[in-house]
């Protein structure tokens, strides 16, 4: 991680301002990381059951978002439930994802700052099975004790974010938000992938993380969400100053050719993620930068 953005988060983790050319200011990472993840989202929606036992039509019935990709079926326990299913990439400012598949169960909602905030609350959710398994895997592969104690540490964050964010969607949908997240723990793997996974999802994607709730912090109409950014923003740059701390110690104990595995990576994540920057719904009550000026300044950053 360029010194430059070592600056940035020790502000960030600290609760300082930083000035627009320190934001800013490009430099090369070396590796980069994603803070956006391809998810399964599953909605339940409530329908009336045909009296005859007619066939419905589910897809009718779910509206996936644009870009999403949707499937269904009638609830096999409830007749009237139906069950969306949708592919989706979400993107949010905060938790480092799970690195073995996640299926995300929420209340349906058409109000995409509603959707935003259950997406958030569900990913920091995941974030904390994740942050436990990037523990074992950094204790198993011999890391350093401070590092295994801080990823807990950070275990413990995202399970605050998560509850944090929970509480904010439950009073946008009055008090009818319901989720569920259902990880399974990935494999061991090799410290190569250990690299891989920190830095797709760990130095670039937490600092990126911890920036973006810096900016909502600051323009988020909503005190409520103004707070709980300001927070998330301080331990999203704490966490992606442990993923910087990670890739310190273990680039050294890999080969070549790892190395530049972990490179071809990181630099697929970096264009996928500007990708869908470009691409993402902008809520407006919710203080995030529209599209042109987040792909500005994540070019200036981590391009």
């Amino acid at each position: 991680m360029n010194e430059s953005l070592r600056t940035l988060m020790r502000r960030i983790a600290l609760g300082l301002p930083f000035a627009v050319p320190v934001a800013l200011a490009p430099f090369n990472m070396g590796f980069g990381c994603n803070p956006c993840r391809p998810i399964e989202r599953v909605d339940r929606v409530a329908i009336q059951a045909p009296p005859d036992g007619g066939v419905v039509d589910c897809l009718a019935v779910c509206r996936p978002e644009p870009g999403e990709h949707a499937a269904c079926q009638v609830s096999p326990s409830d007749p009237t439930e139906v069950e969306c299913y949708y592919d989706a990439v979400v993107c949010v400012s905060g938790g480092r994802p799970s690195p073995d598949p996640t299926r995300l169960f929420s209340t349906a909602t058409d109000d995409p700052t509603a959707r935003w905030l259950a997406d958030a609350a569900l990913l920091e959710a995941a974030s904390v099975v994740a942050f436990d398994d990037f523990a074992w895997r950094l204790g198993e592969l011999g890391a350093p004790a401070s590092l295994v104690a801080r990823a807990r540490g950070a275990r413990e964050d995202e399970r605050r974010h998560a509850v944090a964010m929970a509480r904010l969607a439950a009073r946008r949908t009055g008090g009818a938000f319901r989720a569920r997240v259902e990880v399974r723990r990935g494999p061991l793997g090799d410290l190569a992938a250990l690299a891989e996974d920190n830095v797709v999802h760990g130095c670039l994607g937490e600092g990126w993380a911890a920036l973006e709730a810096t900016v909502q912090a600051a323009r988020a109409p909503d005190p409520e969400l103004r707070a709980a950014m300001s927070t998330i923003a301080r331990e999203e740059a704490e966490h992606a100053q442990l993923a910087d701390d990670v890739q310190r110690w273990v680039a050294p104990r890999l080969s070549r050719a790892e190395r530049d595995r972990v490179e071809a990576a990181a630099e697929e994540a970096r264009r996928a993620h500007r990708r869908t920057l470009q691409e993402r719904a902008h809520p407006p009550d919710l203080g995030l930068m529209p599209a042109h000026e987040a792909t500005r300044r994540f070019d200036a950053i981590f391009a």
